[in-house]
């Protein structure tokens, strides 16, 4: 069930694991951030907005997880232009 907040308030974890579930080949394992279409960058998985969002998707759909897995930026980008949503800002790093 997607929401309709999707996809201009929509998160997406890029290149493999969630925040809470590590993966060594990811370019950062640890998976600290996320990315915010809202915000057009990378936001701190512990950022109190995605951690609203989160819960309230969490509720909705009854995901553990509800934020959208992408393989690369690229893709992502392209998503976000599909929606003309602009060009994301992949450079920020404010969850490392």
């Amino acid at each position: 069930m997607m929401s309709t907040t999707f996809p201009h308030n929509w998160y997406w974890i890029v290149g493999g694991a969630g925040p809470h579930l590590p993966n060594a080949k990811a370019k950062h394992p640890a998976h600290t951030r996320v990315f915010s279409s809202a915000a057009m960058k990378y936001v701190p998985s512990q950022d109190p907005e995605y951690l609203r969002w989160r819960k309230s998707q969490m509720d909705i759909t009854g995901m553990k997880e509800p934020a959208t897995r992408i393989d690369t930026e690229e893709n992502l980008a392209a998503v976000l232009k599909q929606h003309s949503l602009g060009d994301p800002n992949f450079g920020s790093d404010s969850g490392d």
